[in-house]
């Protein structure tokens, strides 16, 4: 099963600098190795509803992996959007 990567508009990476995607895919028991946390973790982190997370995924807010039909959201992406919202601020 391929990985589709969902990416911010405001920075898309140049094909140097983008993300590969493994010959394998992997499996939600691996996200560990990847430090990828689910759309509830996140949830939990913001105070906010899962469904609010995917709002913020599908506007290109937040980035995420998409693996099967569940997003995992890496822990870098999760510090680059709060930094983010605080410059909003």
């Amino acid at each position: 099963m391929p990985i589709r990567i969902v990416v911010g508009k405001r920075d898309t990476p140049s094909p140097e600098t983008a993300p590969t995607v493994p010959s394998e895919p992997y499996h939600p028991r691996d996200a560990a190795d990847l430090n990828l946390r689910s759309v509830t973790d996140v949830a939990v982190q913001f105070g906010v509803t899962p469904r609010t997370i995917r709002n913020w995924i599908n506007a290109h807010e937040l980035r995420a992996y998409q693996i099967k039909r569940r997003f995992w959201i890496n822990d870098n992406d999760v510090a680059e959007f709060l930094a983010i919202r605080r410059r909003l601020q």
